[in-house]
């Protein structure tokens, strides 16, 4: 995990504040964190070289950090519905999604940053890598799954949407409620998707402003195609009610799919 001038300003700022884990809905959830990292390959000539140190490399280094215990990674589907036109033309987008089971976040942050030094020094960074986000989430409520199994040829895809919602207490419960009892039933009713998560957004380390919305939504899926997977999501909105349909882009302020290529734990 390449290191930037970040590290040494977050270092300081948690041992300055010492800041406290949020809250979440659920002991059960109460631990659980995600680490959400989007990059780019500087060289797309290079994607099966990115993806191999990256898959052998650098997710195998994080996952030695105490409390990291799941990396996926997923790249990005050029899905129009999903990116604006123009957007299209940018470099295409990875992202690696890391659980972490941490009772003491901060700490954890503060040993990925020094695994990530040490690692700068092992020599296992590369310069085809740029970070456009390194965020961290703290599980909101439970996750909702189904019993339902990826067909044997399906491919696995991320679908996440992140949603800024909420500018007062009153609006908050009102989008948990909206959320967990028309949003969830919604997606877990349609076809091939397997698991729906929602995270609230704790910290972003980035050494640049970078806009993040409140809450980001996970949801898996197995689909055959990217299309198929885009008509999946595209059946969850029609199982919502008119009213809930025109509420959707009031509070979905961005929607992205990857097709997941890696999913190793500890």
């Amino acid at each position: 995990m390449s290191m930037t001038n970040w590290t040494v300003a977050f270092f300081s700022l948690v041992l300055a504040q010492g800041a406290a884990a949020a809250a979440t809905d659920g002991d059960s959830a109460r631990n659980n964190w995600l680490m959400m990292v989007t990059t780019e390959n500087t060289d797309p000539a290079k994607a099966a070289e990115f993806n191999d140190w990256y898959d052998n490399v650098d997710v195998p280094d994080v996952l030695k950090v105490p409390g990291y215990e799941r990396a996926r990674r997923g790249v990005e589907q050029r899905i129009s519905e999903f990116a604006p036109t123009e957007s299209q033309k940018d470099p295409l987008r990875y992202v690696a999604l890391y659980d972490i089971k941490s009772v003491a976040i901060d700490k954890t942050i503060i040993d990925m940053l020094m695994a990530s030094w040490g690692m700068e020094k092992s020599h296992h960074s590369t310069d085809l890598l740029k970070v456009t986000e390194r965020v961290y989430f703290h599980q909101y409520g439970l996750a909702h799954s189904t019993p339902n199994r990826k067909p044997p040829k399906a491919n696995q895809y991320i679908y996440m949407a992140r949603f800024d919602c909420c500018r007062d207490s009153i609006a908050a419960r009102g989008f948990d409620v909206w959320y967990d009892q028309k949003y969830v039933p919604a997606v877990l009713a349609s076809a091939g998707f397997t698991r729906v998560s929602r995270y609230k957004l704790y910290r972003v380390l980035m050494d640049h402003p970078v806009k993040m919305p409140g809450f980001l939504s996970v949801v898996e899926l197995a689909a055959d195609s990217s299309a198929q997977a885009a008509q999946n999501v595209r059946e969850v909105r029609t199982r919502l009610s008119v009213a809930d349909q025109a509420n959707l882009p009031v509070v979905e302020e961005s929607r992205s799919m990857f097709l997941q290529i890696k999913d190793a734990t500890r």
